[in-house]
This record gives structure tokens, C-alpha cells and sequence, in this order.
């Protein structure tokens, strides 16, 4: 199930993001 598998990427990129912020921030 590829599609499966791609939407479980969109979801943790979006995620991802959200927690690369915070590395960011706190160096």
C-alpha cells in the first residue's frame, strides 16, 4: 500500500517540521 505509505510521510514530514523548530531553537 504505497499510498498508505506516502501519507504516513506527509503526516510525519508536517510533524517533522514542528520538532525540527524546536531543535532549532533550543540549538
Amino acid at each position: 500500500p504505497y499510498g498508505i505509505f506516502a501519507r504516513s510521510c506527509v503526516a510525519m514530514a508536517k510533524d517533522s517540521k514542528s520538532t525540527f523548530q524546536i531543535i532549532d531553537d533550543e540549538g
